[in-house]
């Protein structure tokens, strides 16, 4: 239905979270994953923007924090991205 809102609530993997300051995930070498999920959100979100989407970003809190701040913002969509 194209009334209805589109909202995108995209959390960054290994960001943020209190309980583990300085995961960042994944690494090899010079690749970080956390920072090449930046990178794959930016993309996302540009598609999802000329898509007409509200794309809303965290990568702050705990993954429950994070749902629950998708949940208030009513989001249609919710996804944790990570790279393996």
């Amino acid at each position: 239905d194209e009334t209805m809102s589109k909202t995108c609530f995209i959390t960054i993997g290994h960001v943020g979270r209190p309980s583990r300051p300085n995961d960042v995930g994944a690494s090899y070498e010079a690749f970080v994953e956390s920072e090449g999920v930046r990178l794959y959100v930016a993309g996302i979100r540009a598609h999802l923007d000329s898509q007409g989407w509200v794309v809303m970003i965290s990568d702050k809190g705990e993954y429950a924090t994070q749902k629950a701040a998708a949940d208030q913002a009513n989001a249609t969509v919710y996804l944790n991205c990570h790279l393996n």
